[in-house]
């Protein structure tokens, strides 16, 4: 009976979860690919930045009008800065929730689970919503 939580206090019957330490695991573990995908758009917009400063360098001693050295490299930077932000909060947010989990396994206490269990699903509402405006805007540009 190691995973029962009960609560007279809310008159809610006894429930057993099997194996929540598993599942705690793997939300630890998407949170963390969340901060590394978030530390690799950061990155690459850092190389956006080099890459605009290239460019900006190289029509400036050859004289091109080449419309990548305009300011497109700049743009990329900024899209990738934007995603790292769009992507670091619910990555955060999925971590706190895990923090939170966990406590609420530990101490069993059953109304702390039920509210993080919300905390969880609304990340995976936002990203469900984020996955599927990226996929229109996808097959938007290759129309």
């Amino acid at each position: 009976m190691k995973n029962e939580f009960t609560c007279s206090a809310t008159l809610l019957p006894a429930r057993r979860i099997e194996n929540p330490e598993n599942t705690l695991k793997w939300a630890y573990t998407l949170a963390i690919a969340g901060f590394a995908l978030t530390a690799l758009f950061v990155a690459l917009g850092s190389t956006g930045i080099l890459w605009a400063d290239t460019l900006s360098y190289y029509s400036r001693v050859t004289y091109s009008t080449d419309p990548a050295s305009d300011g497109f490299p700049l743009l990329i930077t900024l899209a990738f800065f934007a995603m790292s932000l769009v992507y670091l909060f619910p990555s955060y947010y999925l971590w706190e929730s895990c923090s939170r989990l966990l406590t609420a396994f530990r101490r069993r206490d059953i109304i702390t689970l039920r509210q993080t269990n919300g905390a969880v699903k609304a990340h995976f509402v936002y990203m469900a919503i984020l996955l599927s405006i990226t996929f229109g805007i996808v097959a938007f540009l290759m129309m």
